[in-house]
């Protein structure tokens, strides 16, 4: 008996210390698995999409030079989005206009009148500084 008893333990001693060493496998996977789990991406900005890159650029204008009404409203939306510059973003516009149909009309039309909303509340605010500050 003593025997039996003996094997039992050392079974049990080995059962054990297998099952310790897989909780602490099991410990150890969860702990890393926070770690190498996929970080959540930052905010995605609007702009994402819209913003291309300078060889990016170079080949919508060619695209663009070549036909393309596509390429030209991107370029559009660039200028007008990103880089704010409106003088570009009017050329891409109207070249996409030019090239494309009523929707890229309609867009070119849009922006225009924009523009022009935008000078006009400017040049208003501008009168209304003036006579704040003159007194009139």
């Amino acid at each position: 008996m003593n025997g039996f008893y003996e094997t039992g333990c050392n079974e049990s001693r080995s059962a054990l210390m297998l099952l310790a060493a897989g909780l602490c496998f099991y410990m150890a996977a969860c702990s890393n698995a926070d770690q190498n789990k996929p970080k959540a991406a930052p905010p995605v900005a609007l702009i994402d999409g819209i913003a291309k890159s300078d060889l990016e650029i170079q080949h919508l204008s060619l695209l663009a030079e070549g036909g393309s009404a596509d390429a030209a409203s991107k370029l559009g939306i660039h200028y007008d989005l990103v880089e704010h510059n409106e003088e570009l973003a009017k050329h891409w516009y109207r070249k996409a206009a030019m090239l494309g149909g009523q929707h890229e009309k309609e867009v070119y039309q849009s922006y225009v009148e924009v523009l022009k909303n935008y000078e006009a509340s400017v040049d208003e605010m501008n009168r209304e500084r003036g006579k704040t500050v003159n007194g009139d």
